[in-house]
């Protein structure tokens, strides 16, 4: 348990959100771009981490979605992950399936957001090294342009351009909402 509750606790210093309102359908972004979509807009069933980052996940770029998979966390960062058949592969480098997550520290409804993701798994005895945590976070997704913007050319090969620690991750999730928690026993991890 302890495990997951400093994990959590690192992220509710970090976040954004605006309500637990159901983020559930791909909505395009405001011209102001940091406005929350309306919750009238915002229907449908959450997307899985495959289906975000399969066949390319640049037609999510800058659009509110809800994203469903389960958390994975190191000193390093926090992603939400998925497990999918394929992956995605650009310029011949192979991508985890796994989306980066950012909360916004200014916002003081996703830190709740996460306060309550702490408390919740505190009841269920969480441990990330024993449980599997599933979550669908509704926020906006950023990634490149183009996925050939997110791998560059070093004088030692090629390297990825992405998000979270070391570029790793093809996609970051702007997190405003965190809701539908549920614990599972962990399988092996293969991270």
């Amino acid at each position: 348990m302890a495990v997951w509750i400093v994990f959590i606790a690192s992220l509710a210093g970090s976040g954004r959100t605006s309500d637990d309102a159901a983020f559930n359908e791909v909505v395009e972004t405001s011209a102001v771009g940091d406005q929350l979509p309306k919750p009238a807009q915002l229907v449908g069933k959450p997307l899985t981490v495959c289906d975000v980052l399969s066949p390319d996940p640049t037609r999510f770029n800058g659009k509110w979605i809800a994203l469903r998979g389960y958390l994975e966390g190191t000193d390093e960062g926090v992603w939400l992950a998925g497990e999918c058949a394929t992956h995605l592969v650009t310029k011949g480098l192979t991508w985890g399936n796994y989306i980066s997550i950012w909360v916004v520290e200014s916002d003081r409804s996703a830190t709740r957001s996460w306060e309550r993701l702490q408390k919740r798994l505190q009841r269920l005895h969480a441990d990330g090294t024993k449980t599997r945590v599933w979550v669908t976070l509704g926020g906006r997704l950023e990634t490149r342009a183009t996925m050939d913007d997110a791998v560059v050319q070093m004088p030692y090969g090629l390297m990825r351009a992405g998000f979270g620690h070391m570029g790793a991750s093809p996609a970051e999730l702007d997190v405003v909402s965190v809701r539908d928690i549920s614990v599972e026993q962990s399988p092996e991890r293969s991270r």
